[in-house]
């Protein structure tokens, strides 16, 4: 344990939580942050294929968790396509971007501040042209919303921080961050914390 971890453990000091809720792209950084904010709960509430919709699972976390800080990080499989060729929720970066602004608005509801990041880069297989196009307008949409966000909540341009380094490193699949796109978004997110939390 760290220094601070332990003096938190011998006073008695809560350390405040932070629930990480996104997709399968955000499914390891929440492991990264804990080990870099000993002295900050980090709840990982990531599921596999999960959308910007997805309102319901958001607010059982919300009251399972009591989080000070949501950190929203979903949208990319909105576009997935259903054997009928429609997509899971949709093609329009508008629907996305106001179903997260709608998770936003539930986590302040609830008590906490939100940290919002725009989505990784798409360049992997099946149905990456969709999400090349989705993710890049949802994040366009993301980042001017964030130039005037409501009380408590902060937009932080992921996917810009994610293409000055090289996304090829950063991920094996095109889509996924590995290992090192996880640590990198942990490493962007550790001073966004603070900063949404004051």
């Amino acid at each position: 344990m760290t220094a601070l971890a332990l003096a938190l453990f011998a006073t008695g000091a809560q350390a405040r939580t932070v629930l990480c809720f996104g997709d399968s792209t955000s499914l390891f950084y929440p492991i990264h942050l804990q080990q870099l904010r000993p002295d900050w709960q980090v709840v990982n509430g990531t599921r596999l294929g999960d959308v910007s919709s997805n309102i319901p699972r958001l607010t059982l976390l919300l009251r399972a968790h009591h989080p000070d800080v949501v950190i929203v990080m979903i949208g990319t499989n909105d576009v997935v396509r259903r054997p009928d060729g429609r997509p899971v929720v949709t093609l329009d970066p508008h629907v996305t971007v106001d179903n997260i602004r709608v998770l936003s608005r539930r986590a302040r509801a609830a008590g906490a501040r939100v940290l919002v990041l725009t989505q990784t880069p798409a360049a992997c297989g099946r149905d990456c042209p969709d999400r090349q196009r989705h993710t890049r307008e949802v994040a366009h949409r993301l980042v001017a919303w964030g130039l005037r966000p409501p009380p408590g909540i902060i937009v932080g341009d992921l996917r810009d921080e994610l293409t000055i380094h090289s996304w090829a490193a950063l991920s094996d699949d095109g889509l996924h961050p590995n290992q090192a796109g996880a640590d990198l978004i942990a490493r962007f997110v550790s001073p966004l914390l603070d900063a949404v939390a004051r």
